[in-house]
């Protein structure tokens, strides 16, 4: 089985950094273009760090794809997922044999090591990957202009 775990937060920082310009200060990414890109998958969830509701437009988007949304409500705007898409992939761990993770961020480096000792495949999907992320995956794929939102659907 394979499954896709997106920390949104993570790639929403990660692609404002490299795409944002005076004309488009705030691209945003095409969920359903990248999960285009993960393939066939049977799983896929999303870690979504929210100010009070402020982000139930983008959670109501989330599952109008089909994408299992895990709430954290907090008083920043960030909030480390890594440790909660720890336990859902090892809660899942026994069915999977492909496992996407959308972030960045090097505290999941234990986890991809740990997803590989049990002979699973691991493709971390982000963009500005660091290398030592890079050399701990199967596969790295970067989030590209052809991933983001086109301007009208924004």
């Amino acid at each position: 089985m394979k499954a896709v775990f997106i920390d949104t937060g993570n790639l929403y920082y990660c692609v404002k950094k490299d795409f944002s310009t005076e004309e488009c200060p705030n691209p945003r990414i095409d969920f359903k273009k990248y999960l285009d890109e993960c393939g066939e998958y049977q799983r896929c969830l999303a870690y979504v760090t929210q100010q009070e509701n402020e982000s139930q437009t983008f959670i109501n988007y989330l599952s109008a794809l089909k994408i299992t949304t895990n709430v954290h409500t907090a008083k920043s705007t960030y909030f480390s997922w890594s440790v909660g898409m720890a336990v859902d992939v090892m809660n899942m761990e026994l069915r999977l044999n492909h496992v996407i993770l959308g972030t960045s961020d090097r505290s999941i480096i234990p986890l991809i090591n740990w997803i590989r000792t049990k002979g699973c495949k691991v493709t971390v999907f982000a963009k500005g990957i660091p290398f030592d992320i890079i050399n701990a995956a199967d596969e790295c794929i970067n989030i590209s202009e052809k991933h983001l939102q086109s301007e009208s659907s924004a």
